[in-house]
């Protein structure tokens, strides 16, 4: 059964994805995320469990050989943000914890091979959906 909550989390502003899409440095980003409206930021260099809290997930894969990050469970309005950082030819893959789709299948091995390669998902309570 999906999750859901009455609790609707902030979006992550136009602005915000802005400038995720435009800038490379992480310390940049990293120190950018202080503030009190930008999105909660995580960077992880090996697999991880995407949390509910989590919203831009920087993706640092120093060890070239590729690992996966799960998104949490199906809470609706949920958005995240999924960021390859590093300039090695390894492939991330977002995979769905429980029997959620993702765009119909359950692991989406992104094309996020290049350095700064963005991807955006979205939960509407069932499914998770690949919204850029």
């Amino acid at each position: 059964m999906a999750q859901t909550t009455s609790r609707r989390r902030p979006r992550i502003s136009q602005f915000w994805l802005n400038v995720l899409e435009n800038t490379n440095s992480v310390s940049a980003l990293l120190a950018l995320g202080a503030g009190a409206d930008a999105p909660a930021f995580t960077a992880v260099a090996t697999t991880y469990q995407i949390l509910t809290t989590d919203e831009v997930i920087l993706c640092d894969d120093t060890g070239a050989s590729g690992f996966t990050v799960t998104l949490p469970a199906r809470v609706t309005g949920l958005v995240h943000v999924i960021k390859k950082i590093d300039a090695n030819a390894s492939t991330i893959t977002v995979a769905s914890p429980d029997a959620a789709t993702m765009d119909g299948d359950a692991t989406d091995t992104l094309s996020l091979i290049a350095q700064y390669d963005i991807v955006t998902y979205g939960c509407d309570g069932t499914n998770w959906h690949r919204l850029s």
